[in-house]
């Protein structure tokens, strides 16, 4: 029995050294599985290459990268087909409604599209503030000059506009002092502004909105094609190193927006 197991320690211990003397052709035999991994046998080397490495040339990731980027130069091209109509409002009928007549009254409007003139009213002589086109006016803008009552004067002021195209049968709110911009379209908000003598609304998107609605999609759909262009043609550092400088570029662009946002003044738009 003593002998036995002597012999079973003797090739154990004979078996170990070769292991430990002549580790290169294990090693070898790893690499070049991790060379040569097709479907499922990919699974076995993941513990010999890292995760990116292995995702980035994996069939599968590079499908769902090409996907991505195909939804992302869609979803690019929706959000700047949007810029055209955001805040453009149409109608024939428009009315004026203020909410605080007896402590502010409205001395002329201007009714603006794409930063110019489209007409010019003198509201202190129309009392009904009631506006009627002979056809459709677009609007994205409003100038309004206001008057205090007397020593009556308020310090905010609250103004909003509702139009029609069918005569009044339809109403429907286009325009306020009190906006709120997001990602699809302008908010007309109730709520009441500093009193200016004369206010000017802009519905257009400021800059800042370019940089946080259409900037990241962009730079999604040129993540995707460099990932994937990396992935296929195995770079795998390659597209470490742009995926890195693709996420600096998102996170400097959002900066960029919440500062704009902020220097304007629109505060609630730089949580949006």
């Amino acid at each position: 029995m003593s002998m036995h197991n002597d012999d079973e320690e003797k090739h154990l211990r004979e078996h170990c050294r070769l292991r430990a003397t002549w580790a290169g052709d294990i090693l070898e035999q790893r690499l070049l599985e991790a060379r040569s991994w097709k479907g499922r046998k990919g699974v076995k080397v993941m513990q010999y290459i890292s995760p990116f490495t292995y995702f980035i040339q994996h069939p599968l990731f590079l499908l769902l990268i090409v996907c991505l980027f195909f939804f992302q130069c869609y979803s690019s091209s929706i959000v700047a087909w949007k810029i055209q109509g955001y805040g453009v409002q149409r109608f024939r009928e428009f009315r004026l409604t203020n909410l605080h007549p007896e402590m502010v009254t409205i001395s002329s409007l201007t009714i603006l599209y794409r930063g110019c003139e489209v007409s010019w009213h003198n509201m202190s002589e129309n009392n009904s503030r009631v506006l009627v086109f002979p056809s459709q006016v677009q609007m994205d803008g409003l100038m309004i000059e206001l008057n205090p009552n007397s020593s009556r004067q308020s310090a905010t002021v609250a103004i909003t506009a509702v139009g029609s195209g069918d005569g009044w049968q339809t109403v429907r709110r286009v325009g306020s002092l009190n906006v709120r911009r997001t990602g699809n379209s302008i908010r007309f908000l109730s709520g009441p502004v500093a009193f200016q003598r004369k206010v000017l609304v802009n519905y257009f998107p400021a800059w800042p909105w370019f940089t946080s609605e259409l900037l990241p999609r962009i730079l999604w759909a040129v993540c995707c094609f460099g990932t994937g262009f990396c992935g296929i043609f195995k770079h795998p550092a390659a597209g470490k190193a742009f995926c890195i400088c693709v996420l600096c570029l998102f996170l400097i662009a959002a900066a960029v927006s919440a500062c704009g946002y902020a220097s304007l003044g629109l505060f609630r738009e730089v949580f949006e």
